[in-house]
């Protein structure tokens, strides 16, 4: 029947109906009028139902239309009829919804056929339904890619394997009454991934696909009727595959407050029961990007039975997809293992785009892609990527949270073992929670707020629930991360429901952990509202605080935790707000022994080692961390089939224990710090060479560490400050933390250069901060290398009120120290100048106590040089004391620096050990620097070898020259063009002034051998340094040493207005003097001096033999 025929007949049957009704009423009705006949008239109204039935099924269910021919596979089934009952149902639902007359009368009478057009994106066709669903239809010509084609997709052709064995052989199943899938749901990443695949899917099968995409499905009351359309669509073109992209859309998980929504779902399901019921060859295919966005009724039993994650392209994945690529688009540049490097988490799509962008980029130099090219396109697909993840993280408005009712909690003050003063001062709010009534006689209010802070795994958390399990009231547990959001005024939005939450459970505590995470620092926006977001969302915190005291917040209670409270805003820890604030210190040895009894025998294990040694060996452990290494001890043991844990099963998972704590250490402190638990460290005496007397003096020190009650019950206040000065290289911090481990204490160090700042005041919090992260860890030791940069002497020079400040502000925590006598924490300030501290931060009481670490003499530069040569493989040749003896004013460092640079050389030329001649190397590269290729002109060479020659004469010539002569070389290395090298031969600790002025002299050489060989007028800017070097020389003997002229008793350096005329003619005089005597030298030695000059211009470099064989 035509689409006209069918239109007419069923406008004639309404007229029908209301002629019948017109009939019965006037023959029937009206001529009882006196006599009301009910029966009639129910006989009336009837029939007019069933003609108004009857026109709302043609408005809701229009006339089939011709669609694009079917495949030649197999006939077109015939869609299925709707049963009597079901039509009358649907008319009815449709009858009571609001928008249904709106929607009747609004949509004509007659439609146009559907228009058909080509489609954007897809060869094929694009069909509109009268209800406004817009979906392609595509024949499988149609789909360029075939399934076989598809590069980059191994793993999840292996998981489709199956399915599409079953539609391969769909009518040898239809046959056999077998019910075939009819859902397959593909979640991942990259949708245009997914489409893709799905596409491949439906030509694989030969069949016809729809593609729809699932925002398309109307949720303004015709989302039903569109996917009854798509169903009767899909029955009269099966077989077929159904597309339905972004499904989460139509099928969303929180539907249930919309009756739209619900509708439009049953009626899906609806189609997928009459697929199995019926069997027909019909696959629908959803995709997503998170299968949680989905209605869990999706994944019934005979709806969507395959569901099949499409992972991100693994390494082999992308190089099969990107070989592919280059050779469709004929790249030759680029190193593909390098990109695959550079491309790990990229999407198929993802690579597509990025070899696009080659081309787009080569394509305007009219180039072929070059390694620029794919440079500059990965970059940009990298840097696009990261921003549509970056906006693509939205947050979800409706999160519950958990409340816990007293029934639930379990915990309570006994189950925690230790942490008897922590319990003490929460008595206060459980006897508020018990009481209220107690406190409001009185009109007094107990403390409502509690922040509990301290390093990971004290047992924060723990203690909130036990105080609410001791109470016996409502508890809310949240983190502090659920707060932050992206849009504006959501954060604060959940403040309110949380504090609403615990107000209609009153008595209730709210426990918020991470509280750093929610509570940080405000600061001002930049830009994309952010920090607005985050300031709101603080406001509103304090907001809700303020309120605790009123009645109507009675009995709520808020504890925080975190473990970095130097990151809180500062009107958080106000009083009124947070009235306690409570310390969880880690355990001490008594602490640990309850702990470790306490965890044993709920653990049930036995053991077969000394607990006294598990406790003396897990100092600075935390309750968490105790428990989790006896647990992966407990499992080590397991593995190898024992029934109890020795204390070789704790010592081989301790180190993977250790740095887990390492880690949790360093990311919850927001400083530039470094934090090391005393099993972290690896370092004591015994590790230190030399230095005996500094180790005897440090003892003190140490004893306090270790057993700090009895320093104090014999009334002995053991200094807590100390600075430790010398050369640099020496071991300070090395010797720092060997105090730290040999006391057992964890070490915290710093520099001083990490508390300049450009703001007032920003150093002085951090000095406070740190301060407040030692006494979470004490006992502790804090080391401030570098300490001069924040310590050193104040003036009045630009920035100094911030500077004043962060050194006023680490003068007061000094003072603290010494004043909280239980408080367990030393500071130790590192400098090569003492000579700038600042009077006040060197005083008893501060940094009191100076120790001064020396550069290692000869018997402890052989031990160090033992202790560093057992680490590589060093030749026969090789002696540590010959060594020794030739590395004098070598500190520790260097020592360390020259070992490793010769097994370098050793290591760079194939050789099996070190031997004497890679520490000469290494030396030289050390003293002399690296040797370079570079072209010289002859006569700057020859300039060059006259003038080092000169240093080498003066300095072997001088009688009180305090060095010994080393090497002398014209070779270019590093950025100089000639090097003459003098070493320490004895172990001096000062010069008299005769062998300064020989020094002085020595360095002067150069430029007055260049002078009597080649004249004033030619000598080069070699000298400069020289002359530098001489004149600040010249000027310490005059200003520090008293060394000038006149031997004065005065260092002018310290007047507040020298006579600047007196100091530079002193030090023109000795420069003269030295001078004089550097001429005198050279004129005596002048056949020496050319034939060193001439001996270096033939060999580049010579040694100490060697220029003693040509001078004598």
């Amino acid at each position: 029947m035509s689409d006209i025929s069918y239109i007419l007949l069923m406008i004639g049957l309404v007229i029908l109906g209301i002629v019948i009704a017109s009939y019965f009423y006037k023959k029937v009705v009206k001529k009882e009028t006196n006599n009301d006949n009910k029966a009639t008239q129910w006989l009336f109204y009837i029939i007019f139902f069933a003609t108004f039935a009857i026109f709302i099924h043609f408005i809701d269910k229009p006339p089939e239309t011709k669609k694009t021919s079917q495949s030649k596979m197999t006939p077109p089934s015939q869609p299925l009829q709707l049963s009597q009952q079901e039509s009358n149902e649907d008319a009815q639902e449709f009858e009571e919804a609001e928008d249904f007359k709106e929607t009747t009368h609004s949509d004509p009478a007659e439609k146009p056929s559907p228009t058909i057009e080509r489609p954007v994106a897809f060869k094929g066709y694009r069909n509109l339904t009268q209800n406004n669903l817009d979906y392609d239809l595509l024949d499988p010509t149609d789909i360029t890619t075939g399934y076989e084609k598809l590069v980059g997709y191994t793993q999840v052709k292996a998981k489709l394997e199956s399915l599409l064995k079953i539609l391969a052989n769909y009518s040898s199943n239809l046959n056999k009454n077998t019910t075939i899938p009819h859902g397959l749901l593909l979640h991942g990443q990259g949708s245009e991934d997914l489409t893709k695949l799905a596409l491949a899917i439906g030509k694989h099968w030969g069949q016809k696909v729809i593609v729809v995409n699932g925002p398309d499905f109307g949720v303004d009351g015709k989302g039903r009727s569109q996917i009854r359309e798509l169903y009767a669509d899909s029955i009269t073109l099966a077989p077929l595959v159904v597309i339905i992209k972004e499904i989460e859309f139509l099928l969303p998980v929180d539907s249930h407050t919309n009756i739209d929504y619900q509708e439009s779902m049953q009626r899906f399901y609806k189609w997928f029961d009459d697929l199995n019921e019926n069997n027909q060859p019909v696959l629908i295919v959803g995709l997503t990007d998170n299968l949680y966005k989905i209605d869990p009724a999706a994944f019934k039993l005979g709806r969507f039975d395959y569901q099949i994650q499409v992972e991100e392209p693994n390494e082999t994945e992308r190089s099969e997809l990107l070989k592919m690529l280059f050779n469709d688009f004929n790249i030759k540049a680029g190193d593909i293992k390098n990109i695959l490097k550079q491309t790990e988490g990229f999407s198929r799509s993802d690579l597509y785009h990025f070899i696009n962008q080659s081309m787009l980029k080569a394509n305007l130099n009219n180039s072929r892609v070059s390694e620029k090219d794919l440079t500059f396109a990965l970059q940009y697909t990298i840097e696009a990527k990261e921003n549509y993840d970056r906006y693509k993280k939205t947050s979800s408005l409706n999160k519950d949270f958990q409340l816990i009712t007293p029934d639930e909690i379990t915990n309570r003050f006994s189950d925690l073992a230790g942490l008897q003063d922590v319990k003490e001062e929460l008595k206060d709010a459980l006897d508020g929670l018990r009481e209220p009534e107690k406190y409001a006689r009185i009109g007094a209010i107990p403390p409502r707020g509690f922040l509990l802070y301290g390093p990971p795994g004290t047992g924060k958390t723990m203690m909130a629930r036990a105080l609410a399990g001791e109470s016996q009231v409502n508890f809310i547990n949240v983190s502090g991360s659920e707060f932050i959001e992206e849009w504006v005024g959501t954060g604060a939005m959940r403040i309110r429901n949380l504090f609403n939450l615990a107000r209609q459970n009153a008595p209730c505590i709210i426990f918020i952990d991470e509280f750093d995470a929610l509570a940080v620092k405000r600061q001002s926006d930049t830009g994309g509202g952010g920090n607005n977001e985050r300031n709101q969302t603080i406001n509103q915190l304090l907001v809700e605080m303020d309120n605790l005291d009123k009645s109507r917040n009675a009995n709520v209670f808020i504890m925080a935790a975190t473990n970095n409270i130097s990151a809180l805003d500062k009107a958080v820890l106000r009083p009124g707000r947070f009235d306690r604030k409570i310390l969880f210190r880690l355990p001490n040895d008594e602490e640990r022994k309850l702990l470790i009894t306490q965890i044993l025998h709920t653990k049930k294990i036995k053991i077969d080692f000394d607990v006294a040694t598990l406790i003396s060996n897990t100092k600075g452990y935390s309750p968490a961390e105790l428990n989790n290494l006896i647990n992966q001890a407990i499992l080590y043991a397991a593995k190898k089939g024992k029934t109890s844990i020795s204390e070789e099963d704790i010592n081989a998972v301790r180190n993977k224990v250790s740095e887990e704590m390492l880690s949790l250490t360093k990311q919850d402190i927001d400083l530039d710090i470094e934090i090391f638990r005393p099993n972290q460290l690896n370092s004591n005496f015994k590790s230190l060479a030399g230095l005996d007397d500094v180790k005897k003096e440090l003892s003190q020190m140490i004893s306090f560490l270790k057993n700090p009650e009895k320093a104090q019950a014999a009334g002995i206040n053991i200094p807590r400050g100390w600075i430790f000065h010398g050369p640099p290289g020496t071991g300070k911090t090395s010797l720092a933390r060997a105090v730290a481990g040999e006391s057992g204490v964890t070490f915290i160090s710093t520099s001083g250069s990490a508390f300049v700042q450009q703001w007032v005041g920003l150093g002085a919090t951090r000095v406070r901060e740190l301060f407040e992260v030692a006494r979470q860890y004490s006992p502790a030791i804090i080391f401030i290398d570098e300490i001069d940069a924040v310590a050193s002497k104040r003036s009045n020079n630009s920035g100094g009120d911030e500077y004043a400040q962060t050194t006023n502000q680490l003068l007061v925590e000094l003072d603290n120290v010494n004043k909280e006598r239980n408080a367990n924490i030393v500071v130790i300030g590192a400098t090569n100048r003492l000579d700038k501290l600042d009077e006040a931060m060197t005083r008893p009481g501060r940094l009191g106590k100076s120790v001064y670490i020396r550069l290692p003499n000869l018997a402890e530069r052989e031990h160090i040089f033992n202790m560093y040569l057992a680490k590589i493989k060093p030749a026969s040749d090789v002696e540590a004391k010959k060594l020794a003896s030739t590395t004098g004013g070598f500190s520790g460092a260097d020592i360390e620096n020259l070992v490793s640079e010769a097994a370098m050389i050793a290591y760079e030329n194939n050789k099996a050990k070190v031997t004497m001649n890679d520490f000469e190397n290494a030396k030289d590269i050390i003293l002399l620097g690296r040797e370079t290729k570079a072209n010289v002109l002859p006569d700057e060479q020859k300039n060059t070898a006259y003038h080092e020659a000169g240093h080498a004469i003066v300095g072997i010539f001088s009688k009180n020259y305090p060095l010994k002569f080393y090497k002398v070389t014209i070779g270019v290395r590093d950025e100089t063009l000639g090097v003459t090298f003098f070493e320490e031969h004895l172990e001096r600790y000062g010069y008299t002034k005769e062998a300064y002025l020989d020094i002085i002299a020595t360095k002067l050489a150069g430029k007055i051998a260049e002078e009597m060989i080649f004249g004033k007028n030619y000598v080069t800017s070699g000298p400069s340094n020289d002359l530098k070097q001489a004149t600040e020389l010249a000027q310490d003997m005059v200003k520090k040493y008293g060394m000038g002229r006149d031997d004065s008793y005065i260092a002018y350096e310290y007047l507040d207005s020298p006579s600047r005329e007196i100091v530079n003619q002193q030090i023109e005089d000795i420069i003269k003097e030295c001078a004089a005597r550097a001429q005198k030298i050279l004129t005596d030695n002048r056949t020496r001096l050319d034939a060193l000059a001439k001996a270096l211009l033939e060999k580049e470099t010579l040694s100490h033999d060697e220029v003693m064989k040509i001078i004598r």
